[in-house]
């Protein structure tokens, strides 16, 4: 009787997975959070989910407290600064105030880094086939 040569397929391991990024404290799911989705977005989470108290300057110092965090976050999980001005409303209280005012001052702060960073910015996007500056264009 011929001897039968038995092929055993070797068992792959899984995939491992990239631990999710942490995000700040006023990032959230909108689901969990019961917020509905705005008509063109495609994100599931609300990048500016903040109460305001009503007392202005209480308001501004959670505002730079956030903005901190913000900074201080770890890059994994720090979502483009547009993405949080983009959930914010448009009439501002004073925690929006305090965070870009913060924020403001820690770009005034670079020295001029944001030159070289934009030289940067401006090298990628030509390699990536985006010429002009026209609209159509994606602002850095």
């Amino acid at each position: 009787m011929p001897a039968q040569i038995i092929r055993l397929r070797r068992r792959r391991s899984p995939p491992r997975r990239q631990p999710r990024p942490s995000f700040p404290s006023f990032v959230v799911d909108r689901k969990n959070a019961g917020l509905p989705l705005p008509a063109g977005k495609k994100s599931r989470r609300c990048f500016w989910h903040v109460s305001p108290t009503g007392n202005y300057l209480a308001d501004i110092e959670t505002g730079n407290w956030l903005a901190v965090e913000y900074l201080d976050h770890d890059q994994g999980g720090r979502p483009p600064l547009q993405w949080i001005v983009g959930d914010m409303p448009r009439e501002l209280s004073g925690i929006e105030i305090g965070f870009l005012r913060l924020i403001g001052l820690a770009a005034v702060a670079s020295g001029g880094m944001w030159r070289a960073i934009n030289e940067h910015a401006s090298r990628v996007m030509a390699a990536l086939g985006f010429t002009g500056g026209g609209p159509e264009t994606p602002v850095l």
